[in-house]
């Protein structure tokens, strides 16, 4: 794993831009064809606008004097810092909300258009490791490291169900 969020064609299987901008490992990625969003042990959100990194790098001048325009514009707007390293990132399929998982014992369902929190799922069972929000973003599936699966309303923070499909047993030694 690395620090840098790579942007690639689906179509020609060509990276199209390496965004180098957190500060320590990306455990996470949410995209889609507009939007790529990463986290990870830094703590931080970083996103690009797709669109634009696929534009190219405007450059300045010709020649000997040709110089990099450092656009900027292709980077979304900073969510607020989270409380532990990022885990699992999901988007809504109608691109509205995002949800993050942390190692921390919460979980947070953010408005991708403002990002503004919506929700917080406190007492998650930590560590979240697999996130899922359905098409119109009022459901948020949850996966933990312990095999639980919970699905809750992201408008009321209620649990709707939770269960373990298939119980995660820790690793016997074998007998010599």
């Amino acid at each position: 794993r690395d620090k840098t969020t790579k942007v690639s064609s689906v179509e020609s299987h060509k990276l199209l831009r390496s965004i180098d901008q957190s500060a320590d490992t990306i455990n996470a990625v949410a995209a889609d064809g507009l939007t790529a969003i990463s986290g990870g042990n830094a703590r931080a959100l970083n996103g690009c606008d797709c669109q634009r990194a696929r534009a190219g790098t405007e450059v300045n001048g010709s020649g000997h004097v040709a110089r990099p325009v450092n656009n900027r514009d292709q980077y979304v707007r900073a969510y607020e810092t989270q409380p532990e390293g990022v885990m699992a990132l999901a988007m809504s399929g109608e691109r509205k909300l995002l949800a993050v998982a942390t190692r921390a014992a919460e979980v947070r369902v953010y408005q991708i258009d403002n990002r503004q929190r919506k929700a917080t799922i406190a007492k998650a069972p930590a560590p979240v490791l697999a996130i899922a929000l359905n098409q119109d973003g009022t459901r948020l599936l949850l996966g933990s490291k312990t095999g639980e699966v919970q699905v809750y309303d992201t408008a009321t923070v209620k649990l709707l169900k939770s269960f373990v499909p298939v119980p995660v047993a820790a690793a016997k030694t074998a007998a010599r």
